[in-house]
């Protein structure tokens, strides 16, 4: 009896804990545990522009897919642009979300999709190979405009990286880019950056907005998941208790 209890009280154990983590980390977005703290040095600000080129990044890429968070942690909205690979001249070798405006305070969502449809620029300083395309091992480049020196963001996503360089491909101080633990609502609070490109009266005109990441699907889940859960206690619970009462009787019927 004591060991049926036991093992019943080590398997609601397990649904209460993994239950909440499975649904966070698979649709609230907390399976990062680290961001990149980034602060504006004046040596690394060309006039009021500020870029960072990081190289073999981990855990911005998924189902040709680059993901990256930004918050604005400074006093000041400022805009800020993620772009995948390198820049080039005849062709397109680069993928970028277009500049969006945040405010002291709030994160972006940049999501670039199908990246591998673009081929990649051959560079030997950042590593490329000829001939290949857009992948997870591309340059992420982030952009900045607006900020002042001190100024900081966070960038979240990037779990890792190999190397990462200032505007110009200049090398930064290593107290420009530091790594912290990860605050959950910078994922939770994210607003999803739309690129939005219209051509009216022959003027092109590019606005970028950014709207609240759908909800629905994430309760959905996590009502699922936890009737589950629920139906599955119960049904341990309706086993366990006709199990002991099937051994009671028979330990009467051997007396």
């Amino acid at each position: 009896m004591k060991r049926i209890a036991l093992i019943f009280l080590c398997i609601m154990i397990a649904l209460c804990t993994a239950v909440p983590a499975f649904a966070q980390d698979q649709n609230l977005g907390y399976g990062y545990t680290c961001s990149q703290l980034c602060t504006v040095k004046e040596a690394d600000l060309s006039e009021d522009t500020i870029e960072f080129f990081f190289s073999d990044c981990q855990g911005h890429f998924s189902n040709d897919k680059v993901t990256v968070y930004i918050t604005n942690t400074s006093k000041d909205a400022a805009n800020f642009q993620v772009s995948v690979g390198w820049n080039g001249d005849a062709v397109q070798t680069s993928m970028d979300s277009g500049f969006v405006t945040l405010e002291p305070g709030i994160t972006g969502k940049f999501l670039l999709e199908n990246i591998s449809q673009f081929p990649e620029k051959a560079n030997d300083d950042l590593g490329y190979v000829p001939g290949s395309k857009l992948s997870g091992s591309s340059i992420i480049r982030i952009k900045v405009t607006g900020l002042s020196p001190d100024d900081t963001f966070v960038i979240t996503g990037i779990e890792s990286y190999r190397k990462v360089m200032g505007s110009g491909l200049a090398a930064i101080k290593s107290s420009t880019i530091v790594k912290q633990f990860l605050i959950p609502q910078y994922i939770s609070d994210a607003k999803l950056v739309i690129k939005d490109e219209e051509v009216v009266k022959e003027v092109e005109t590019k606005e970028y907005t950014m709207i609240q990441p759908d909800t629905r699907s994430v309760v959905g889940f996590i009502i699922l998941t936890v009737s589950s859960a629920i139906l599955c206690i119960g049904g341990i619970t309706i086993f366990t208790y006709s199990y002991i009462t099937r051994r009671g009787k028979e330990n009467d019927g051997e007396i």
